[in-house]
């Protein structure tokens, strides 16, 4: 049996189901950004759940602040 052992392989892999998943059962749902898709289909990834789409909420300039914080230097704990 062959094993993917590249992350960014099976991660890649993973996006490209995730979005075919997506054009099959919601053609018509479209991410407000490219930043907006990355974040909610990385949250289906480990969830594999699509509800994300329709729950996951972003404020006006949330995503906009959270880049400004990650640029600045410091710690993230998670």
């Amino acid at each position: 049996m062959h094993y993917i052992q590249q992350p960014q392989t099976i991660e890649a892999n993973s996006s490209t189901i995730i979005s075919d998943i997506i054009r099959e059962t919601r053609p018509d749902y479209r991410f407000a950004s490219p930043l907006h898709e990355a974040i909610i289909k990385r949250v289906i990834h480990p969830t594999a759940d699509f509800d994300w789409l329709d729950i996951l909420w972003f404020s006006a300039d949330a995503l906009e602040q959270l880049c400004d914080a990650l640029r600045q230097p410091g710690i993230i704990y998670t």
